[in-house]
């Protein structure tokens, strides 16, 4: 089979489409790049504002007179002895 060649408008239509198809590529690749860079700045910057939070609970608790849980361990809500497990 013989390839089918466009000439005329129809031409110009399909390198009109692959100019924007390539600008398309172009944007989505600038984006990706982008977000990766943002997402790297994140993580770099993640921990210190974790420390920081802890220790801005651990001055409120303190200020309040509560004892800081153990490091790993949930202060969740108490949970009345009616309510408890017992096996």
């Amino acid at each position: 089979m013989r390839p089918v060649v466009l000439s005329g408008p129809g031409r110009e239509q399909q390198g009109k489409q692959l100019g924007l198809e390539a600008c398309l590529d172009s944007c989505a690749g600038k984006f990706v790049r982008s977000n990766h860079r943002l997402m790297a700045a994140y993580m770099q910057l993640m921990p210190t504002l974790v420390q920081r939070r802890v220790a801005d609970l651990e001055a409120g608790a303190a200020a309040a007179g509560v004892e800081p849980a153990e490091p790993g361990v949930s202060s969740g809500p108490e949970v009345p002895r009616s309510m408890e497990f017992a096996p």
